[in-house]
């Protein structure tokens, strides 16, 4: 083989091709390596081995040519002084640079590895045409990896070639018979003796030829280190602490949203980068809600109660997510300009106006709203007339304190010498005022003062309680020397936030009400029953004056007292004005007077007759069913009412086309199938498909009040009567309230149910029992009417018993009972019905219900069913969920009593 030209194609294909090639080289390799170790072993080196030194014979064998520098290894000579001996290609590193030690035999591997190379790649390890240069590379770098070059090239002959080539002599092979025998491995397909040279090997030997570089390497590979271990170790505690402040968001968010929204704006400055997640987690607040001032520019606080400080969302205005929950919102322009108003969680308005104090210690109230719904804001004691329109006015934020009524007594409030004030009395008692003033004494009967006074001032530590005692004379008095008003009833009951439905219900548990407190709270407490508008305990601590005369010198007293047991909030009370009652206060108003406003009042409620109306046989006649009809009934053995188990049935209705009735059928759980059947718990409700497909109640509270039920192992029945389509789902609901121009379509309507509430008993005594299943049986002998409407239910209960001349129901529930006080058709009219219901009853209703005040409404009902006054159960809670506490205890044990118990028959 001679190499010794650029290129020797033609000896290359004379050793043949592909794999046979690189056999062929390595087996002539071996034997030059053969050739060295027996020239090592008698003490020559030969110090310029290179492809043009070795000759192939004519009988293939390989010669080493040339030993013109060999030298005897004891020889003196082998030592390196400085002189250049040998072709720079093929030259060892040691020959090289003197400073790398003595010459020996291992040069010769070297060089003998990098004539491999070259024969394997047909390229030098080291190219250039400079000498310098290609000394300087023998001596720094490392050659290309010949499969780098050639791919093809095996990878163990790569290796044997690497190893060859060490530029450290230690770690070549020590004697050329290891190349030898690792090159014959390779050829026999045996393992070789050399291990490939890994990233860190690589790394070494390079630091090791570098040392200096190598150092600053390692101390700016040190310094990226430590930067980089400081760098992670602070993102890993930012990760861990941004995961415990996220779960501790998500827990507020249940707990305390707005202590969740307080920890998401701390956490925005702290996290700048996870803002996009912060923002996520702040939507999950609450709704967003603009908020607005007048005037602009308040700075707006939120808490969910008194005994934090809250947040501050900034000044409006701005936009917020915020709560569905009770809510105090503050307003303020400075300490003298503040307002605190309540969020009813009720509302849904995506905007917010925060009307600022114009008179200090006053409440804007704006106008009415109502005007283009004629359903809204009708007054139950009123035979549910509708309030007019009220322009926006003025209104104290609290009742007139004992420290503000003591600034009238002192300024000569009573004094009949007081010629100012003396007008005053003069236009509200007559000429006779003086003798009636002088009557108006404190307790000890010494001085003029309200009557609870014990002298001449108030009591101690009561300066900030509102002043009790007065009567309408003296808060009329007192309300024109400020320049003010007694509010009429309908500025009161707007200032009230009263608009005809059940009030903000959740603030009820807040008022000093229905004895809760043993006298009245000072006027700063109320602010924990402050409503939207920032008017403080309008419904509590004292009933409070109002301009209107109801008849004979009553006038109206609004709101509940700390003194009230059975009172409503906004049931209309009327009290002679010349009493001084220790409950009834009274608040100022700042509005224009229009003369139909100021007239008198009377209360007019339905008469409740004395004698039970005679029900015309006619009626019977609008409730007949036909009995024969086919049911075309289907049944769904198992589905899901609000995650609950429940098994549904549905059949025709007895009128029109396509009209189904669908009922939802729940069985106790833990509780064995009486002999007789389940007792059976009826209801109705309008029933839709929730976003899941499963069947729910419109009002999820609706349901609440049956499950209590469940627990007494009496099963439950829920009729779809709402409807007017195959699917009968809450789409068309009989009208809320009679429409007195229109009473015809509410008519129908309640026909239309009572025949539904037939057809549905019809099904279960006949049609059920061939489909039930034996641990579904049903005991229809004890069947419960559980009514959440008790206008309709008294005609429904009684259509039953008319068409099938019997009482198919053994016991009826009035949830939320009593007499509506609104104009009934008398062929659905619950009190044409109600005395003729002969079946044990029970009656829960809220105490504070200004649509069944309790003893017009609730007592009335009670004396027509004529049931013992502990089957009238007023829920003391001003709530108006029927809570299922109640019903779990005091309805389910009635129904012990009455009916039996519900495993009783087994």
């Amino acid at each position: 083989v001679d190499a010794g030209d650029e290129t020797y194609a033609s000896s290359s294909s004379s050793l043949g091709s592909g794999l046979d090639y690189f056999d062929n080289v390595a087996r002539m390799m071996a034997e030059v390596a053969d050739a060295l170790h027996h020239a090592h072993q008698e003490g020559v080196i030969h110090r310029d081995i290179k492809p043009s030194n070795l000759l192939l014979g004519p009988d293939g064998r390989v010669q080493i040519n040339d030993f013109g520098l060999a030298r005897i290894v004891e020889e003196p000579g082998v030592t390196m002084t400085g002189e250049l001996m040998g072709s720079p290609r093929y030259m060892s590193p040691e020959q090289v640079s003197a400073h790398l030690g003595k010459i020996d035999h291992r040069t010769d591997i070297y060089s003998l590895g990098a004539t491999l190379y070259e024969l394997t790649t047909l390229k030098p390890a080291f190219g250039g045409n400079r000498r310098d240069h290609v000394l300087s590379d023998v001596l720094q770098k490392d050659p290309k990896a010949p499969r780098q070059i050639n791919p093809r090239i095996p990878l163990d002959l790569q290796t044997i070639c690497q190893k060859a080539m060490e530029k450290d002599a230690d770690r070549r092979y020590q004697t050329a018979s290891e190349l030898a025998n690792d090159l014959r491995r390779f050829t026999d397909r045996r393992t070789i003796g050399a291990r490939r040279v890994g990233i860190v090997g690589k790394t070494i030997r390079w630091s090791q030829r570098n040392r200096s570089l190598a150092v600053v390497t390692v101390l700016l590979l040190l310094v990226l280190l430590t930067g980089a271990s400081l760098i992670v170790r602070h993102s890993l505690e930012n990760q861990r602490r941004w995961e415990i402040d996220r779960r501790d968001v998500v827990t507020k968010l249940r707990e305390d949203p707005v202590e969740a929204l307080r920890i998401i704006r701390l956490l925005k400055r702290r996290y700048p980068d996870r803002l996009d997640a912060l923002l996520t987690l702040e939507t999950k607040v609450g709704p967003e809600i603009e908020i607005l001032s007048d005037p602009l520019g308040a700075e707006i606080r939120v808490q969910s109660d008194y005994s934090n400080h809250g947040v501050s969302l900034g000044r409006t205005p701005l936009r917020a997510n915020l709560p569905k929950s009770d809510l105090f919102l503050t307003a303020s322009l400075d300490r003298n300009d503040e307002l605190t108003v309540f969020h009813n969680p009720a509302e849904e308005s995506p905007r917010w106006n925060l009307r600022l104090p114009v008179k200090p210690g006053m409440v804007a109230i704006p106008k009415s709203w109502h005007d283009d719904n004629p359903h809204q804001c009708r007054m139950a004691w009123m035979l549910n007339r509708q309030m007019p329109s009220i322009p926006a006015f003025q209104m104290d934020q609290h009742e007139v304190t004992n420290a503000d009524f003591k600034r009238f007594v002192d300024a000569g409030g009573y004094d009949i010498r007081n010629v100012e004030i003396g007008k005053i009395w003069h236009d509200l008692l007559g000429s006779s005022w003086p003798e009636v003033v002088c009557t108006y004494e404190t307790l000890d009967q010494t001085v003029l003062g309200p009557s609870f006074w014990p002298g001449d001032t108030y009591p101690k530590d009561m300066a900030d309680h509102p002043v009790v005692g007065v009567s309408w004379y003296e808060a009329m008095a007192y309300a024109q020397w400020t320049n003010k008003k007694l509010p009429t009833l309908y500025h009161w009951l707007r200032g009230a936030n009263f608009d005809g439905k059940l009030g903000e219900f959740d603030l009820y548990q807040r008022y000093n009400i229905g004895e809760k407190q043993p006298t009245t709270r000072a006027v700063y407490d109320g602010r924990l029953s402050v409503n939207e508008y920032g008017v403080q305990d309008m419904h509590g601590n004292v009933k409070e004056w109002c301009l209107n005369e109801e008849r004979d010198g009553a006038y109206y007293a609004m709101g509940g007292s700390w003194l009230d047991k059975d009172g409503s909030g906004f049931d209309a009370v009327a009290i002679k004005a010349s009493a001084r009652r220790p409950d009834v206060g009274f608040r100022c108003a700042s509005y224009h007077s229009r003369p139909q406003w100021l007239m008198a009042m009377p209360m007019q409620w339905r008469e409740i007759p004395n004698e039970p109306r005679p029900i015309p046989p006619e009626y019977a006649l609008d409730f007949q069913v036909d009995r024969s009809i086919d049911w075309n009934s289907s049944t769904v053995d198992a589905t899901i009412f609000h995650g609950v188990p429940a098994k549904s049935v549905q059949f025709d209705a007895a009128y029109g086309i396509d009209e189904r009735i669908t009922c939802y059928i729940i069985f106790p759980t833990g509780f064995p199938t009486p002999v007789n059947g389940y007792q059976v718990v009826f209801g109705t409700a309008p029933i839709s498909m929730g976003d899941d497909g499963l069947p729910r109640a419109r009002y999820d509270g609706m349901f609440a009040n049956y499950q209590p039920f469940l627990k007494s192992g009496r099963a439950l029945v829920l009729a779809t009567l709402w409807g007017n389509s195959y699917d009968r789902e809450a789409s068309g609901f009989l009208p809320g309230c009679p429409d007195p121009e229109n009473l015809t379509v509410y008519s129908d309507g309640v026909i239309k149910m009572a025949k539904d509430v037939i057809r549905t008993m019809d099904f279960f005594h006949d049609e059920y029992p061939t489909l039930a299943q034996p641990q579904e049986r049903l005991d229809m002998s004890k069947l419960t009417f559980m009514s959440c409407a008790c206008r309709e239910s008294a005609c429904i209960i009684m259509a039953d018993r008319l068409v099938r001349q019997k009482n198919r129901f053994a016991a009826v529930f009035f949830c939320w009972g009593g007499i509506d006080n609104q104009e009934q058709p008398p062929e659905v009219d619950q009190l044409t019905y109600l005395p003729h219901i002969r079946i044990p009853a029970f009656i829960l209703n809220r105490r504070a219900s200004q649509l069944h005040p309790w003893y017009f409404s609730q007592e009335g009902m009670r004396r027509m069913l004529e049931i013992p006054p502990s089957n009238l159960f007023s829920i003391p809670q001003y709530t108006h969920q029927s809570d299922a506490y109640f019903i779990e205890t005091k309805v389910n044990s009635w129904l012990d009593r009455e009916i039996g118990t519900a495993v009783a028959n087994d």
